[in-house]
This record gives structure tokens, sequence and C-alpha cells, in this order.
């Protein structure tokens, strides 16, 4: 898309107008989740720089309801292939319910849903119950639910390694998926763990969004992502465990 063209063009003329290493600082705020995703990549082949830096803030509040339409399913990473007798959809759920509906129709068909629900949360409830008519029409494939802090980054990229994809390593013909509708947050744990393990990334984006869609500043949040090599053959994403987070000041 012409986006994504513009937003790789910018990296490519940040990186070649430094002969040595430098430090990247990105805003996540109001940033695409697809652009993030851009950037991520393009970080993990740089040679110039070795960690980024991501500032994240809060609303006070979300319009209600939230109102967002024309959405587009997109395949943000192409990953292994989907085929196989064993199709599993990981997915964070978020407030807009259609967004699920659409990515899970994308990829099918597919064998079971693992749902993660940010908690705790002021809107846990809001999401179980949006998503709730959705995830009954395949309430045949849903498996556990999992409840991962909504700005824990580090804390999601365990669970994925651990609690859900370690479990089907000895077991052949499985695909996974992974869906990032939650915060933006978890879609960068999402994205990390996808990049580091070539695993599907889809995504509904929305085009037109009702206005204003959130109110205020509340809390904020640092978080710093480094390289890892594995073996000296392959470069890893690593979040940084520790998080700097605050209030904004009254």
């Amino acid at each position: 898309m012409e986006e994504e063209r513009s937003v790789k063009d910018l990296l490519d003329k940040i990186n070649s107008q430094y002969d040595e290493g430098y430090n990247l600082f990105v805003d996540l705020s109001t940033l695409p989740r697809r652009f993030l995703l851009e950037i991520l990549k393009k970080f993990r082949l740089s040679k110039k720089t070795e960690k980024i830096t991501i500032f994240y803030s809060t609303p006070v509040s979300y319009q209600q309801p939230l109102l967002v339409r024309d959405l587009v399913v997109q395949d943000l990473l192409q990953g292994r292939s989907l085929g196989g007798s064993e199709r599993i959809a990981i997915v964070s759920l978020g407030l807009n319910d259609t967004q699920l509906k659409i990515c899970i129709e994308h990829i099918e068909p597919i064998s079971s849903i693992i749902p993660i629900v940010p908690f705790p949360s002021t809107i846990v409830h809001e999401v179980l119950y949006r998503n709730d008519r959705h995830l009954k029409r395949w309430i045949d494939k849903v498996r556990e639910f999992k409840y991962v802090h909504p700005y824990n980054p580090s804390l999601l990229v365990e669970i994925l390694e651990k609690d859900i994809i370690k479990p089907y390593t000895n077991i052949k013909n499985v695909s996974f998926s992974l869906i990032p509708l939650s915060t933006k947050v978890q879609a960068l744990a999402m994205f990390v763990y996808g990049i580091n393990n070539n695993i599907n990334i889809v995504y509904a984006q929305p085009r037109t969004y009702k206005v204003p869609y959130s109110y205020g500043y509340n809390k904020f949040f640092i978080y710093q992502i480094s390289k890892d090599s594995i073996g000296g053959a392959s470069t890893w994403l690593k979040i940084d465990s520790g998080i700097l987070t605050g209030k904004f000041p009254k």
C-alpha cells in the first residue's frame, strides 16, 4: 500500500543519512499498527541501530460507541504456510467486535481460537461483552482464555512462547495466525513474536474513524526494543523487560 511504501522510504532516508549508529525514537500513541510493523522489520535488518525507544500514552476515555468503518483485512506479515490439519488463531480481543469477525473469516477454516483478554483493565467486561456474539459463533473452536496485562508486552511474548505455542512444538502440521485487536502495546508484542518466529499476522484496518476518537492523556509508557543474535545466524528482536510508567501531570 502507498502508506507503507512511504514509511519504508522514510526509514531508508533516515538510514542513508547516518554513516554510524543512531538511536530511533517512536511515538506509538497515534501511529497505525501496520507502520509499527514496518519499522520493526526494518530495524531488525538495520546494522546502524541496535535499539528503538517506544513511547505510548493512553487516553482518559474513548468515544462511545467506538465507530470505525470501512474495515479492510490485511495479511500484515506472511509467515509460514497456513496449510496443515491444525490451524490456530491467537486473538488479542479489542472493543471492535467486527474486526474479530472478519479476521477469523479471512483465515478460515480454523481448528482453534485462543482469545487473549486485556486484564486488569477498566474495559475488560466491555471487551468480553462486545466479542461474545462472535465467539459464540465459533464456540466449539474457542479454547482457554488468556488474561494478560494490556501494557506489558514482554509478558505477552513470554505467554505466547511458553503457554500457547510451546504445547504444539511436537505436533506436525500446525500453523498459527496472530490477530492483534487489543491495545497497540499488545500488538507490539505480537509483532515482535511474529517477526522472530515467522508467524502469520492478520489485522482489520479501519479506514474511517469517528472524530473525536478519544479524549485527553492519562498514563504513559516507555519501552525499549533491542536485538539479539541467536547462534550468530538470526537476529531476534527483544522487548526489554523494564517498563517505565507514569501519569501525566494535572
